[in-house]
């Protein structure tokens, strides 16, 4: 299996006038590892060739993309800080991608070729997701279910891109890693009773998410949430846990952090312009809120 070209996603943001930045991990005839951001002003439509044939986990950390097969059909929709497991054979394909804040639109993927799988993987593991099945009648297809990356996947995926090792000891860790990475999948994609969203559920917490993405500087309540998406306040905070893998105030507060880390170290502003532009009225609450964080004070991250 050959990797090189397989997908000319640069090539369509060139011709936006955008950008790609990519950080290759790992690289061989059967395995590629890497970890990709995209950065545009505005949504984009992205035509994309697939080539070769390659069991992919994808892990969606910012921004939305939705996945048009040659027929104008979707195959699957990613949200922000979700993942789930794709079999590719030589699929053209068409990706209407949306920034989601002002971070880049990012994802780490994993692709595996034939070989690797059956090297990496013994068959009665990937059965579990009926990739025996979907291997072997070559069909490009997903496993049917979008779940969140959890915690324990996000510390796998920081130290593949922070390897310590070289060579063949390099090697042996990311391979290790693969498979832990693989089998954290295979438990989250389990069948479980009364676990799936329905669409319309789905929709009212893409609303609030986007609310919440225009309105951090704000004071937030869950019951003006509730009434914005036109549901009660349990459901409004089990669903958001359930499909963006936190709470609705953990994505609230670390989005308030994000920006203003961003503030002080790309626009250079100080700590109290900073604390009134996301919306504290005491900098010294914000100087809590921000250790709490990131375990240093935001004086400590400018100097």
């Amino acid at each position: 299996m050959n990797f090189a070209g397989d997908k000319n996603i640069k090539g369509a943001l060139v011709n936006k006038g955008n950008a790609l930045s990519q950080h290759e991990i790992f690289r061989s005839d059967n395995i590629n590892i890497c970890w990709n951001e995209m950065f545009f002003n505005q949504n984009n439509k992205i035509r994309i060739h697939e080539k070769g044939k390659f069991m992919e986990l994808h892990f969606q950390f910012n921004g939305y993309c939705k996945t048009l097969n040659s027929g104008k059909k979707p195959l699957c929709t990613m949200f922000p800080n979700s993942q789930s497991i794709f079999y590719i054979n030589n699929f053209e394909c068409e990706h209407v991608v949306h920034k989601d804040n002002f971070n880049p639109f990012s994802f780490f993927e994993i692709k595996l070729g034939y070989d690797a799988v059956k090297k990496i993987f013994p068959e009665e593991l990937w059965n579990e997701l009926n990739f025996a099945r979907v291997l072997l009648c070559g069909t490009t297809s997903f496993i049917g279910s979008v779940k969140p990356i959890t915690p324990q996947m996000r510390c796998i995926i920081y130290n593949m891109c922070n390897c310590p090792f070289k060579g063949v000891m390099a090697d042996t860790y990311l391979e290790a890693k693969v498979i832990e990475l693989f089998l954290l999948q295979v438990e989250s994609h389990k069948p479980t009773q009364n676990n799936d969203l329905k669409k319309d559920e789905i929709d009212k917490l893409i609303v609030i998410k986007e609310f919440i993405d225009k309105n951090y500087h704000k004071r937030i309540r869950i019951v003006d949430l509730a009434k914005i998406a036109g549901t009660n306040q349990q459901m409004l905070k089990t669903g958001f846990k359930r499909l963006f893998g936190t709470t609705i105030f953990a994505y609230y507060n670390d989005l308030r952090m994000e920006k203003a880390k961003y503030l002080l170290l790309d626009r250079g502003k100080r700590v109290a312009e900073v604390s009134d532009e996301i919306g504290y009225k005491n900098p010294q609450h914000f100087t809590v809120a921000f250790k709490k964080k990131f375990g240093l004070l935001p004086s400590d991250l400018k100097g």
